[in-house]
């Protein structure tokens, strides 16, 4: 991890540099109760805050973050050991986000009619309301948009927040606060609490909170829904993935390359949407490998500006990841890794084609998190869709292809809660679309007007426009009711 526990405090580390960050204090158990029953008085008055003045209130954090970019960044890199240009794309997709869910918060929360049907002395809509406390439990990969996006839509929705940001990366979080705290005096709407497992616990088992949303890992999403399942409470759960790229026969392999070595490389391959699985088709399968290996001796992996990968953030992380390579090299038909990494320092992992491993080996199945991508061929598209469809996972997926047509119709069949057509990661970027995944990969979703909506509580409202002293089916009413309405089904449903 980027940081170690010493008596009561986090000693965090930069894993590129490994040099010292500072000391952050852990919130005591006293310190979480507090802020869980402040937030929960708070959310008395914030739920019912106009929409126009939470709108109001996100626009002027995205302003405060946007002044204070480059610290920001700096942060970031900083306690993730992340490269420059990582940093950057992460803070510019989390405020391009934040704008994007402030112009479809209106569209997405506002009353909405609905048809009555038959009923036509009946008014009929649906109202969004907030949950009221929403607890967060955010992951280190990237500290500040993982965190940022459920945290504005809580908000945006209503409620008020409790934030616990991962201890591994707790300084990205404590700046959003703080940046928070200097645009308004609601200080009590949105806090945070420092701490390892037995924080995001108390957050669960809170009878204060009244949502949870988690990123991390499939093994703990598993303990949090059971958590939630046992108090009937709602969560929010965005975990694992082991992606597929399918390449076909007519695709832009220059393109279909470039995009193989940045989504399975960017982030050190420390991100859920990773490029893990390439499947190609059989006809272009030694072609596109050596363009992998070209492209990857162009790509270098360190600590300055310059280098496109950075470091791996948590050790168990790098070993995880070593671990997996020494278990299939005797296992697959080759390994390629380029040599231009500098590792003087630092927690950093050698970026590593793995062409043809066996598909009992760990890394064929199981997410491995780190700079590593796996080649197989494969005879066609239809084959093509089963080895995708074969892992448990299903977050997200891409299929290349020249023919568009093509490409929706193997969309259409992939077991994962986004697929792209020629491109990866693109759409985590695009607001308005919802992001989550199927099978061992979470439920339910956040960004665009279904992830706004996933912090709402839903009310169904019917209104009698003109009443009647009884309905014909109450007890009071027509006495030959049930006479009538079977002429009625006859005539109109046969």
């Amino acid at each position: 991890m980027s940081s170690y526990i010493e008596k009561d405090q986090l000693k965090c580390y930069n894993p590129a540099t490994m040099e010292s960050l500072g000391l952050v204090p852990f919130s005591s158990s006293e310190a979480v109760h507090t802020i869980l029953d402040n937030a929960k008085k708070a959310a008395t008055s914030f739920n019912a805050t106009p929409l126009r003045n939470r709108k109001r209130l996100i626009q002027l954090f995205r302003k405060a973050l946007v002044k204070k970019m480059d610290q920001f960044v700096g942060t970031i890199r900083n306690e993730t050991g992340k490269s420059y240009q990582d940093a950057v794309l992460e803070f510019f997709v989390g405020v391009d986000l934040l704008t994007t869910k402030s112009v479809h918060v209106k569209k997405a929360l506002s009353k909405e009619r609905r048809s009555v049907g038959l009923y036509l002395h009946k008014r009929a809509w649906v109202e969004y309301h907030p949950h009221g406390v929403a607890g967060i439990i955010s992951p280190w990969n990237y500290p500040f948009i993982l965190t940022l996006s459920p945290v504005v839509e809580a908000l945006l929705a209503g409620n008020t927040v409790v934030l616990k940001p991962s201890e591994h990366t707790p300084l990205t979080g404590k700046l959003l606060k703080e940046t928070f705290d200097e645009i308004t005096n609601q200080k009590q709407i949105f806090q945070i609490v420092i701490g390892t497992a037995d924080v995001g616990k108390k957050l669960i088992e809170s009878e204060n909170t009244d949502i949870i949303c988690f990123t991390g890992s499939t093994a703990v999403g598993r303990i949090i829904a059971a958590e939630c399942g046992e108090r009937l409470k709602p969560c929010i759960l965005e975990l694992g993935g082991k992606d597929a790229m399918i390449i076909l026969e007519d695709a832009d392999l220059e393109r279909a390359a470039n995009a193989c070595i940045w989504g399975g490389f960017s982030n050190a391959g420390q991100t859920c949407i990773s490029v893990e699985r390439v499947i190609v088709c059989e006809p272009v399968f030694d072609k596109f490998i050596e363009k992998l290996k070209l492209k990857m001796e162009a790509i270098s992996c360190g600590e300055t500006d310059a280098n496109q990968i950075g470091a791996m953030t948590m050790p168990a992380g790098l070993e995880k990841v070593n671990h997996q390579l020494d278990e299939v090299k005797p296992h697959c038909r080759d390994m390629h890794a380029p040599v231009n990494v500098q590792m003087d320092r630092g927690q950093f992992c050698v970026p590593t084609l793995v062409i043809e491993p066996d598909a009992d080996q760990t890394i064929s199945h199981e997410e491995t998190f780190g700079p590593v991508i796996s080649v197989n061929k494969i005879k066609d598209e239809h084959e093509a869709i089963q080895k995708a469809n074969e892992s448990r996972y299903g977050l997200a997926a891409s299929v290349f292809t020249a023919n568009k047509k093509k490409g929706r119709v193997i969309a259409k069949k992939l077991q994962a809660g986004m697929i792209m057509i020629n491109d990866v990661q693109t759409g985590y970027g695009i607001g308005s679309l919802p992001f989550g995944g199927v099978k061992d990969s979470g439920i339910g979703r956040v960004h665009g007007i279904e992830g706004l909506r996933s912090f709402s509580r839903v009310s169904s409202v019917v209104e009698t426009r003109f009443s009647l002293r009884s309905e014909p089916w109450w007890y009071s009413g027509i006495q030959s009711f049930p006479k009538w309405i079977r002429q009625f089904v006859k005539f109109r449903y046969r």
